[in-house]
């Protein structure tokens, strides 16, 4: 996958120094996401999504952390992952070229691992909308540790 495209955006694969940035910006419903799916602070659970993911890419937008994403599978192996996404305040500034590569970024996964889902927060409407403009299918709920969450299948 090219890793530039328009708008001053790139793509780069995930380190450490993205996840400290991104962790001090992020949108709050990202961050009232994680609290209701982790309970915990929000870099360590950047963390814990980079550490599970076999694939993993931050999105550089004029310099500074938009996003970071990734694949977590229970086998490099499998063909089945949950895709992942947490975002900063940068991807308000750009966003069709946001969404456009991210459903290029959801085509590159894809070629990996064919059989996609994600697990969002029920109250997180704006998520539900990209997912499911992204192509995305309703699938069951499921009990998340401070409340409930909605999976999405590709």
């Amino acid at each position: 996958m090219k890793n530039t495209t328009s708008n001053d955006i790139r793509l780069e694969r995930l380190c450490k120094a993205h996840l400290d940035e991104l962790a001090g910006q992020l949108r709050p419903a990202d961050r009232a996401e994680i609290q209701a799916m982790y309970s915990a602070e929000p870099r360590a659970v950047l963390a814990q999504c980079h550490a599970r993911s076999v694939l993993a890419v931050a999105w550089i937008y004029q310099g500074e952390v938009a996003a970071v994403a990734g694949v977590a599978a229970p086998s490099v192996l499998g063909v089945t992952g949950c895709v992942w996404l947490w975002t900063g305040p940068a991807v308000a500034r750009a966003p069709k070229t946001f969404f456009k590569l991210s459903r290029r970024m959801l085509a590159f996964f894809k070629t990996f691992y064919p059989h996609l889902y994600a697990v969002c927060e029920t109250s997180y409407a704006a998520a539900q909308r990209y997912l499911l403009h992204l192509g995305a299918q309703p699938g069951p709920q499921v009990r998340l540790k401070a409340g409930r969450g909605q999976v999405y299948l590709f």
